[in-house]
């Protein structure tokens, strides 16, 4: 992601798969459900394959940090 110029963040998907650099996506509760309509804003065409690592859930509020990785 890079800033427009106005604070606002940008999500470039292309650039985030040319240079391999992994996302990260933090969901305030464990759930698929969840985490597909977040996808589902971030690419709304679906055009790219995710491969999704967990990173952590916290067992005490059911919070959840993936490591996402963008391919063509």
């Amino acid at each position: 992601m890079t800033s427009s110029g106005t604070g606002v963040m940008i999500f470039q998907p292309e650039k985030i798969i040319e240079t391999n650099t992994p996302g990260y996506l933090y969901l305030e509760k464990e759930s698929e459900d969840l985490y597909t309509k977040t996808l589902k804003k971030v690419a709304p065409r679906n055009e790219f394959n995710i491969i999704r690592n967990e990173i952590h859930v916290n067992p005490r509020n059911n919070e959840v940090l993936y490591q996402l990785y963008f391919q063509k």
